[in-house]
């Protein structure tokens, strides 16, 4: 429950028992299981009948937000293309940067049913 995911964080804040990036890590994780159930080739096929476009991989990102947010964190050279970000849709490793980067600044409504449901809405993040 989400009662038990905050008293949980709370409590690894409180005690310092990990570093914070592991805290931040553990969140992200979280964050990863609700969103695609840690299934690296998740596609939402919903969301296209809302924006146009499926969601994609462990942060379900459409490709679009997935493009903008690696050109604004300096992930991707301002050049990239739809084209190009479609190839690499399912790159795990590159999404969790995004994110990072996106919580960081506060972004968590991007994911913000699973942000709520795992009480990332309340951590800090200082990647």
């Amino acid at each position: 429950s989400l009662s038990l995911v905050l008293a949980q964080l709370q409590d690894e804040l409180q005690n310092r028992k990990q570093p914070i990036e592991s805290i931040e890590e553990k969140a992200l994780d979280r964050l990863i299981a609700c969103e695609s159930g840690k299934n690296e080739f998740a596609v939402n096929t919903e969301d296209a009948k809302i924006t146009g476009w499926n969601s994609y991989g462990i942060l379900q990102y459409q490709p679009k937000t997935l493009l903008m947010a690696g050109k604004r964190y300096g992930l991707l050279p301002q050049s990239f293309t739809l084209k190009e970000i479609l190839a690499m849709r399912f790159n795990s490793s590159f999404q969790k940067e995004v994110a990072r980067n996106l919580l960081a600044d506060g972004e968590w409504r991007h994911w913000r049913t699973c942000s709520i449901k795992t009480g990332m809405n309340l951590v800090a993040f200082n990647y």
